[in-house]
């Protein structure tokens, strides 16, 4: 372990990683971007790590420098001073779909993280979820994070190299294993005086996740109105132009669902117009009470 000191706070750097972080340092002062990604399973230490690693990077990181959403990314590289790391940590409870936007957030800045010199850390649960473009093309380096039992403080390191040839093998069957890091290390815990405060850390990053998660579900329930509607719909003309009913078999088929999905749509809006008939007659049936009376 290799001592470096960040104003009040002492971090303790394995050697072999500081050797790469310089050498990625010394890259983008020549005009090279750095984009690292950080993987491993919801609380091995990814963030305990990443963060120790972006204040040897820049000494002047604060919470801003956290970013958990596209808003506070675009936010960060649009304010932040030159050559500032940016954290993007994603909530370990969030799907792919979510990941794709992360990626293509920081696909639509690139020139302008380039230009800035910023250093940009990636932390996600997963590897295999990831486009290819970035493995291939922009990730400089990959670090998996993993617990020994109960103990955290491991971590794997991979070069470019390793980390393409990792993803080509190892997609197929989500093997993180079928590759050789090129070395393994160890890290410690946030030392005292660390400019990030933690439990602050937490309350963004949960306050993030759970506007995310309410967008997510807010998209689902337009998603699924307008598939109740285009089975409606579909149900209507089959049995106007052929006088009989489709299968459900084959509306799941054509709609991408299970056929009990399909089965509940035709239930509910069924119901439906069960319900609004009987208004109808009730209505109707008060009318013509009133006239004879």
């Amino acid at each position: 372990m290799v001592k470096v000191q960040r104003g009040v706070c002492e971090i303790y750097i394995n050697h072999l990683i500081k050797d790469n972080i310089d050498f990625f340092l010394l890259r983008q002062s020549k005009n090279w971007d750095f984009l690292g990604l950080c993987i491993g399973e919801e609380g091995d230490g990814k963030t305990t790590l990443i963060q120790q690693l972006a204040l040897y990077m820049d000494g002047n990181i604060t919470l801003d420098n956290c970013v958990f959403s596209v808003e506070q990314f675009n936010k960060a590289v649009d304010t932040l001073p030159k050559g500032s790391a940016i954290i993007w940590d994603e909530s370990d409870e969030l799907d792919a779909t979510q990941l794709r936007k992360v990626l293509l957030a920081v696909k639509r800045k690139f020139k302008r993280i380039r230009d800035r010199n910023f250093k940009i850390w990636l932390i996600t649960p997963t590897f295999f979820d990831l486009n290819k473009y970035f493995i291939m093309h922009r990730i400089q380096c990959l670090i998996r994070v993993t617990a020994d039992g109960l103990n955290r403080g491991y971590a794997y390191f991979y070069t470019k190299d390793r980390m393409r040839n990792l993803y080509l093998k190892g997609k197929k069957e989500w093997d993180v294993y079928c590759v050789r890091s090129n070395f393994s290390f160890n890290f410690t815990k946030i030392p005292k005086g660390f400019p990030i405060d933690q439990e602050a850390y937490d309350v963004k990053k949960h306050e993030a996740a759970d506007e995310i998660t309410d967008e997510l579900e807010t998209s689902s329930q337009k998603i699924a109105r307008y598939r109740k509607e285009c089975v409606k719909r579909y149900y209507r003309q089959i049995k106007q132009l052929y006088k009989s009913k489709p299968r459900q078999k084959d509306a799941a088929y054509i709609f991408g669902v299970e056929r009990q999905t399909i089965s509940t749509d035709i239930q509910e809006w069924s119901n439906a117009e069960v319900s609004a008939d009987i208004d109808v007659k009730n209505s109707n049936s008060e009318v013509t009470n009133v006239t004879t009376d």
